[in-house]
């Protein structure tokens, strides 16, 4: 717009410079001093005073239109030019008194006019000359000002033909894009019309003060509803029951609820419900989800009935089988209290060896039936452990004692590593007692020509003790280790083994340090043997333990006032158990019987 005026404007001055007459004003002045300059020259006898006043007043006023005029400020400006005018106003002032005068005085001083009009010829004709010169010179300026504008008029146009040719290509991409997204958001809606459309959930969505907008052809087959019916209805007052409304009708941000839904016919049913809100520019919608759960609930009623059977079931095992190993335990008891008495008589080698043989039997199997009643009893919770002060250094020196000769027989050294003088601690120690010979009669059982160290370790920051039972045996390899905590797990079930178990070691073990507060643990070492580590609590009576089994020289560990046992050796290594006959006949066997 700016540069279209200017060029209009450039364009008004071009024009109105060649219609106008400031060149041909400058050429009269110079014609006109010619007039009054003949009026004065004429002959005394042909002096008309009317007529050098008319020729005067002509030139005087060319004159003011040069002097005033602001075409011809340029022209004035020029320094001759400039002069030059100031010398013919000069002579019009001096001559202005004597023109409107009498017309005598005018006569007498015709000469002097005359030499002063002579004198001035060569002024006009400056003025003339530097006025031609000056309207060239402005003239040439504004052509190449209109020149210029007409350029820079040019190239903002091309620029704003360029600019508008890339706003109609960005246009076009706009309205292109805007199709192409006008038609995926129906390709969506077609999508999402056929997914609640399908749906097997009842959809109905809703607006903000729960109407209905929509109403799926799952939610027709649920509540029994044609669409038309269920549309612009309350969806609270229309689907559920009146004492579930206010928990059905609430925004459960798509987490699933259960309450209970209405049929058309009035009916009831278990539903589970969902209700999202979306809100987009003010409008808010709410979609509810529905499913009719009346087959899940009848399988869950039906599930728990049968859980509840088993447990009772397995707790009527349990009490079978805690009974029926304390009553083994009676006869088992007089039998071997017999056996005792038949070895102080008068026997053969033969009938002592059997002797031996069936004290051994009895031994193992009484030791097989407190394994399983200690079990049922832990699996029906009545096991109960005791809580008292205990010296954790003399519980380690009594099992070392006690398995001292078992170690001998296998020529194994059976070393207690510890020097602890620390206050008792707080436990059941005859279950700790009952899991540390668990772990060490393992170490023992399976480490032969070895070593087996039984360490404590104190922790005062957190109260706790630390027992590592550590051995040089065959260790046990890393993918048998998730399973050695395990009830009747051994891990080597054939004839050919040499150590006895049932694989209820460690399970005893775990389910007492668990009782105690503790975990069990497996772990592998890098070389043969097995490291089993626990942690007791000290003095305050909190007890966690840690063992782990695994290769490498280790340590297997129980601990203070709640041990946590760790690997039955039976289970976890390639070794394992028989029953008493199975010894019985071996020993047999041995003596050719």
């Amino acid at each position: 717009m700016v540069l279209s005026a200017d060029a209009a404007r450039h364009i008004q001055a071009l024009a109105t410079a060649n219609s106008d007459s400031s060149q041909w004003a400058l050429a009269q002045v110079e014609v006109e001093f010619a007039a009054l300059q003949e009026a004065l020259n004429a002959p005394p006898e042909r002096v008309e005073p009317a007529e050098i006043r008319r020729a005067f007043d002509v030139f005087y006023s060319r004159t003011q239109t040069i002097a005033t005029g602001a075409p011809y400020a340029g022209v004035v400006a020029e320094e001759r030019a400039g002069a030059a005018m100031g010398r013919l106003q000069d002579f019009l002032r001096d001559v202005v008194p004597l023109i409107d005068g009498p017309d005598t005085a005018l006569i007498d001083a015709l000469p002097r006019l005359q030499v002063r009009a002579t004198n001035l010829r060569s002024d006009v004709r400056r003025l003339s000359l530097d006025g031609v010169r000056v309207f060239s010179t402005e003239a040439e300026a504004r052509r190449r000002a209109v020149m210029q504008g007409l350029v820079r008029l040019a190239a903002t146009t091309a620029a704003l033909v360029m600019a508008l040719a890339v706003g109609v290509v960005a246009l076009w991409r706009l309205v292109r894009e805007a199709r192409e997204q006008a038609r995926r958001r129906a390709r969506a809606n077609h999508r999402l019309e056929a997914v609640v459309a399908t749906a097997l959930d009842a959809i109905v969505v809703t607006t903000r003060n729960w109407r209905i907008l929509e109403f799926n052809a799952a939610a027709r087959a649920i509540f029994g509803l044609s669409r038309e019916a269920a549309l612009g209805q309350h969806a609270g007052d229309l689907l559920f029951p009146p004492e579930c409304r206010a928990v059905a009708c609430r925004d459960s941000d798509g987490g699933r609820l259960r309450t209970t839904a209405r049929r058309a016919d009035g009916t009831s049913f278990p539903a589970e419900v969902a209700v999202t809100r979306s809100e987009q520019r003010g409008n808010v919608l709410r979609v509810i989800s529905l499913r009719d759960i009346t087959r899940q609930v009848s399988d869950e009623a039906e599930l728990v009935a049968a859980r509840d059977q088993a447990v009772a079931g397995e707790h009527a095992k349990a009490r079978l089988l805690a009974v029926m190993s304390h009553e083994m335990r009676t006869p088992l008891n007089g039998m071997i209290g017999a056996l005792e008495l038949m070895d102080d008589t008068q026997l053969s080698a033969d009938q002592r060896e059997y002797l031996r043989v069936l004290r051994r039997s009895g031994d193992i199997l009484l030791g097989h039936v407190n394994d399983v009643l200690d079990i049922s009893r832990l699996e029906t919770g009545e096991f109960t452990f005791a809580r008292a002060p205990f010296v954790p250094h003399a519980l380690l020196e009594e099992v070392a004692d006690t398995l001292q000769t078992a170690a001998r027989a296998r020529g194994t050294r059976l070393c207690l590593a510890t020097t602890d003088d620390g206050p008792p601690v707080l436990g059941d120690h005859r279950r700790l007692r009952q899991v540390l010979l668990n772990l060490v009669g393992n170490a023992v059982k399976f480490t032969e020509n070895g070593e087996v160290r039984i360490s404590l370790r104190r922790d005062s920051a957190r109260e706790r003790i630390a027992i590592a039972v550590a051995d040089t045996g065959i260790g046990i390899s890393p993918e048998q280790l998730e399973c050695i905590f395990e009830d009747f797990v051994t891990l080597d079930a054939s004839y050919m083994r040499t150590a006895e178990g049932t694989g209820l070691g460690l399970g005893i073990a775990r389910r007492l340090v668990e009782g105690m507060g503790g975990t069990t643990l497996g772990r592998e070492r890098a070389r043969g043997g097995v490291d089993l580590h626990g942690h007791g609590a000290g003095p305050c009576g909190r007890t966690h333990h840690r063992c782990a089994a695994g290769r490498g020289e280790g340590a297997a560990s129980g601990a203070g006032s709640g041990a946590r046992g760790a690997a039955d050796r039976g289970q976890s290594r390639q070794s394992h158990d028989r029953d008493g006959h199975a010894a019985a006949s071996r020993a047999c066997r041995d003596r050719g019987l």
